[in-house]
């Protein structure tokens, strides 16, 4: 039988023992989540005339970022990219939720705008105070290259060519689902038509893209990203090559320091 002093220098030990089974335990939960959300990616379409190209690249094993590629038939296309505030397994429990509540009223074949209201009005309740949600979301008629697009909140996206030197920031008002409830939500969103040509790009992305940071605190930034995407998209490289060269950019730019922030992007290009 051990004697008492034993009994007390055991103790440490099962402390120990228990918070690395947990931990364990924790870990296997995190893999399981990480995988379940990469399952849960949508398929890149094959549709003559354009290219889509998305780069998905979680800061943890969870991420707060999502994105979609929704076939709302007739040649439409669903493009949605949002961003959870923070990371980690509550973010992508929020993620999962708001994916699949957007994803259903797009498919109601509303228009952008009136999709984000009835997302707002449902997410809006389940958010609180502390927790945000910025989307954007745009839908493109494939048949001639028009798209309807707005933004709650959201990063603004970037129309790029045909040729060098010639892209556009999209700054449409609108501000972050679940911050405004009602009319106000409504009246704060701007839907704007864009027209794509054979040659240009319509790029979304997180601001963990902008907002990466090299080891003196300088942003990446979006003025490098065009830089970036003016130089490689016109270059003639497949689209999803060169917006997958663009993250490796960035990741390079922040000197192997840890990644703060998720980074997801969504492009297409329309080819013919």
């Amino acid at each position: 039988m051990p004697d008492e002093g034993s009994r007390i220098s055991q103790n440490p030990l099962r402390k120990i023992a228990g918070f690395i089974k947990e931990r364990t335990t924790v870990q296997k939960a995190l893999n399981l989540a990480a995988k379940r959300q990469k399952l849960m990616l949508p398929a890149v379409p094959q549709v003559p005339g354009y290219e889509f190209a998305p780069v998905y690249l979680p800061a943890e094993h969870v991420s707060g970022d999502f994105y979609d590629i929704i076939d709302l038939g007739g040649g439409r296309y669903g493009l949605l990219v949002g961003d959870v505030s923070g990371h980690g397994m509550e973010a992508g429990i929020v993620t999962g939720a708001a994916r699949k509540a957007l994803q259903i009223y797009a498919r109601s074949g509303d228009g952008p705008a009136a999709v984000l209201v009835r997302g707002n009005d449902d997410l809006g309740r389940e958010l609180d105070r502390e927790t945000f949600l910025t989307v954007g979301y745009a839908v493109l008629e494939t048949a001639g290259g028009s798209m309807r697009y707005v933004r709650a909140g959201h990063t603004p996206p970037l129309v790029m060519g045909p040729g060098p030197g010639k892209w556009q920031v999209i700054k449409s008002r609108g501000v972050m689902v679940g911050a405004v409830r009602g009319e106000g939500f409504a009246k704060s969103l701007e839907e704007v038509g864009l027209e794509l040509h054979p040659g240009q790009s319509f790029i979304q992305y997180t601001d963990g893209l902008a907002e990466a940071r090299e080891r003196g605190g300088d942003e990446f930034g979006t003025d490098r990203i065009i830089e970036y995407l003016d130089r490689e998209a016109g270059s003639g490289k497949p689209l999803a090559e060169a917006v997958e060269g663009l993250a490796a950019e960035v990741l390079a730019w922040t000197g192997g320091a840890p990644q703060e922030d998720d980074i997801t992007i969504l492009a297409v290009r329309r080819t013919g």
